[in-house]
Order: structure tokens, then C-alpha cells, then sequence
């Protein structure tokens, strides 16, 4: 399934009857504005993670989680972006 990470505008833009959830949370909080500045950046230290880092990946590279009965699969996003753009499977 394609997905993207968009910015509000561009997603607004190009779905303007589109429904979103609620600001109303019964919470006191600025929803306008990231919560998680520089979180995005893979080499940034992750403030919600509390595990060991195996080395393979950054704690913060971005993975697509596959599940199928017992087993597992995390594959990085930019193996993804370049997997479909070569047209592999």
C-alpha cells in the first residue's frame, strides 16, 4: 500500500472532503503545532524509547511493521521507496 507523510495543507489541499478527528480532546494542549520537533531526524536521540539499540537501524529509523501468524518484519521505509521505484516485489 503507497503511503506518505504530508503536511496538513497538501493533505487538506487534496482531500477537501476529507474527515479528520477532532481537536476537542478534553485535553489542554496546542494541537497546531509538532509535539515532536526534530523527531523525524534518524539521528536525533529518541525521547519515548527505552529499549537496547541493536545496531542495525538507528532507534529512530522509520519502519513499516509486517505481521503474518508468529513471525515478524520491520523493513526501513527507504528500502521501500527504492524496492518501488525499481518495480521489485
Amino acid at each position: 500500500m503507497p503511503v506518505a507523510t504530508v503536511p496538513w495543507a497538501v493533505w487538506r489541499d487534496a482531500h477537501p472532503d476529507g474527515l479528520v478527528l477532532s481537536r476537542d480532546t478534553g485535553f489542554d494542549r496546542n494541537y497546531r503545532s509538532n509535539p515532536y520537533p526534530g523527531y523525524d531526524d534518524i539521528t536525533s536521540e529518541p525521547f519515548l524509547f527505552e529499549g537496547e539499540v541493536d545496531g542495525r537501524f538507528t532507534a529512530m529509523t522509520r519502519v513499516v511493521g509486517v505481521e503474518r501468524e508468529a513471525d515478524a518484519l520491520a523493513v526501513p521505509l527507504v528500502l521501500l521507496g527504492f524496492f518501488g521505484r525499481r518495480g521489485l516485489h
